[in-house]
């Protein structure tokens, strides 16, 4: 699945960091692509999956990507061999019943619960593919157990809840320059939009999306620098490279320990 090794090697690199309140929890991130090529990553600030989706919608309005992959890292409920739908979604409101959230359940030592990265990604007509990789902690290192995908093209598939069907929402999101309101400012600016090609639209959409994500203090990593026929391995292994530069980051405070970790990824316009 495509962003699938990335966000592994992503996860092995912030569990090396153990940064975090929560364990060293991933932030959630947005993947965007156009035309199958990666344009920009973005993660947010802070554990919040609301935040990863308002930076899908800027993305998305921005950038015109016709899909978007996001990545979370979280508690899921482990499934049985040969279990029913019926069965796993009544243990999944029993441990919710008694603990409230799966991730009290997991720190309370419920071995129905384990930890796992979610990638999702959808594309523009709304199919949606997922793969939840579980994972166990040993030490600061990541080891992978399990990895269960599903595609909603699949025979009795269904991929539904909060994240798909906002993901679904995002990508029925028309480009900004299609904004009654953005075009009547051009107009009054003598801007014809409709005159400029789709390199020319994106180029000044682009500068903007940058800026309003900075401001609102997500971290970017432009995959667009990067040579997409370089393949994702080149791309974890300069990844990596960035961590080597890291050493003695995480005896600073949590928040600037982030930041200075994130900084390391991002492409400056200069």
């Amino acid at each position: 699945m495509k962003w699938l090794e990335f966000a592994k090697a992503h996860k092995e690199i912030w569990g090396m960091l153990s940064l975090g309140p929560q364990g060293g929890d991933m932030p959630p991130y947005v993947c965007a692509e156009r035309d199958n090529e990666p344009l920009l990553v973005v993660i947010s600030p802070q554990i919040d999956k609301h935040m990863a989706l308002d930076s899908a919608v800027i993305c998305r309005r921005g950038l015109c990507c016709d899909a978007i992959t996001m990545v979370t890292d979280g508690y899921h409920l482990l499934p049985n061999e040969d279990e029913s739908q019926e069965s796993f979604e009544k243990r999944h409101r029993e441990i919710r019943k008694k603990y409230g959230l799966l991730q009290n359940a997991f720190l309370d030592g419920c071995k129905d619960v384990g930890e796992a990265l979610t990638v999702m990604r959808c594309e523009a007509e709304g199919h949606i593919v997922v793969a939840n990789t579980y994972y166990v902690r040993e030490d600061k290192k990541i080891k992978w157990t399990e990895e269960i995908f599903l595609d909603d093209q699949e025979k009795g598939a269904e991929i539904g809840g909060f994240i798909p069907d906002a993901l679904r929402h995002v990508m029925k999101e028309k480009p900004i320059w299609d904004d009654r309101m953005l075009r009547i400012q051009a107009d009054r600016a003598g801007l014809d939009i409709d005159s400029m090609d789709l390199e020319k639209r994106l180029y000044h959409t682009g500068r903007t999306v940058r800026q309003a994500l900075h401001m609102k203090n997500y971290i970017l990593m432009e995959a667009i620098r990067w040579n997409p026929n370089e393949g994702y391995g080149e791309l974890i292994r300069k990844t990596k490279e960035m961590y080597d530069k890291l050493e003695g980051l995480y005896d600073f405070e949590h928040m600037r320990t982030q930041e200075a970790f994130w900084r390391h990824w991002r492409v400056s316009e200069n």
